[in-house]
């Protein structure tokens, strides 16, 4: 399993490729998990946590509690994400820019950040 030293490597050099971070991300969460909502900026938010767990498919399940709805996180979005990880983290690329190619960014943010830091 990636520690958040490989994950950085990850998408600063590529040593690990997306499917296999996917394989390990969703292997984490098989298992119904509680995800802190978390920014860059502002680091953990009050309000905002959701469960997230992956059952099957392409995406991962993210159950908010204000939401009618299962959210759905498309691979791609967490594919996204994963490519602009350290450019996020380091400040060179927004949360709006992110958001802006694509509605879940809130949900991939806050799971990568589970994953590199809390998800050791």
């Amino acid at each position: 399993m990636p520690s958040s030293i490989e994950l950085e490597k990850t998408t600063s050099d590529n040593t690990m490729s997306f499917d296999q971070f996917w394989q390990a991300l969703t292997s984490r969460l098989k298992v119904k998990t509680q995800i802190r909502n978390w920014t860059v900026d502002q680091g953990y938010l009050r309000q905002g946590d959701f469960m997230a767990e992956y059952t099957t498919g392409n995406y991962i399940n993210c159950d908010v509690p204000d939401a009618k709805t299962i959210q759905k996180v498309p691979r791609l979005d967490v594919e996204l994400l994963h490519k602009h990880w350290q450019a996020y983290l380091n400040g060179q690329m927004s949360r709006r820019q992110l958001a802006d190619k694509s509605r879940f960014m809130k949900y991939s943010i806050s799971i990568l950040h589970w994953f590199s830091d809390d998800g050791l």
